[in-house]
C-alpha cells in the first residue's frame, strides 16, 4: 500500500513537471514571435522613413531676365535649365533683340541675371560679340581660382580673394561689384572689363 502511494505521487509529480515544461516552451515561442513581429514593424518604419527622405523636392533657380525680351522679370526655373528656356519663359526675344548678346546654351544658376541687349544698343557700344570670341573670356561667376588667375593683373592672392568673395556673398551682378573685393581697385576693374563676362 505504501509503495502504491509513492508511485502515484511520483506519477503526479511527473505529469506536473511535464505541464510546467510545456508551458515554458509555449511562452518562449510566443516571446520569439512577438520579437520577430516588432523587428518587422521597426524595419518597415525605417523603410518608410527612408522613402520619405528619398523623395526630395526638385531644385529650382530664381533668375532675373532684363532687356530685349517680351516679358522681363523674375522667374523660377528647374535645375538644369538653359538660358534658352529662360528666354522662352520671358516670352521670347523682341524684334529689336540681338540673340548673339547671350549664350543660349548656358545653364542657369540661382540669382543669375540675364541681360538681352538690343541691336542698336550693341552697335552704339561697339560690343557685338560672336560666340567664339566670348569663349575666350572668363565667366567670373563660374570660374575656378586657376581660371581667374589667367586675367591680366590678377595673381594667386587676388584670384583667391575674388573666388572667396563670390562664395561668401553670391554671384557678381556687374563689373563694379569687383571693387568690393579686397585688393581690387577701380583701375583693375576697368582693365578687366574686356576680359570677363558678368553675369
Amino acid at each position: 500500500m505504501m509503495k502504491k502511494d509513492i508511485v502515484l505521487k511520483l506519477a503526479a509529480l511527473f505529469v506536473l513537471a511535464l505541464f510546467i515544461i510545456s508551458s515554458l516552451i509555449e511562452n518562449q515561442g510566443r516571446s520569439y514571435s512577438l520579437e520577430e513581429t516588432n523587428d518587422r514593424s521597426n524595419a518597415e518604419e525605417i523603410s518608410d522613413k527612408q522613402d520619405v527622405n528619398d523623395k526630395s523636392p526638385d531644385v529650382h533657380h530664381v533668375i532675373d531676365i532684363k532687356g530685349a525680351v517680351k516679358k522681363p522679370g523674375v522667374y523660377k526655373l528647374k535645375s538644369g535649365a538653359r538660358v534658352v528656356d529662360a528666354i522662352e519663359k520671358a516670352g521670347g526675344f523682341t524684334s529689336e533683340a540681338e540673340p548673339l548678346s547671350v549664350n543660349l546654351a548656358e545653364k542657369v544658376y540661382d540669382e543669375m541675371v540675364i541681360i538681352v541687349r538690343s541691336k542698336e544698343e550693341l552697335e552704339l557700344e561697339g560690343r557685338i560679340h560672336i560666340h567664339s570670341n566670348e569663349q575666350d573670356k572668363v565667366r567670373l561667376n563660374r570660374a575656378s581660382i586657376s581660371e581667374i588667375e589667367t586675367l591680366p593683373g590678377i595673381g594667386p592672392a587676388k584670384a583667391e580673394a575674388i573666388f572667396r568673395y563670390r562664395e561668401e556673398h553670391g554671384p557678381f551682378h556687374s563689373e563694379q561689384d569687383l571693387v568690393n573685393v579686397s585688393g581690387i581697385g577701380k583701375k583693375t576693374v576697368e582693365r578687366l572689363r574686356d576680359f570677363v563676362i558678368i553675369p
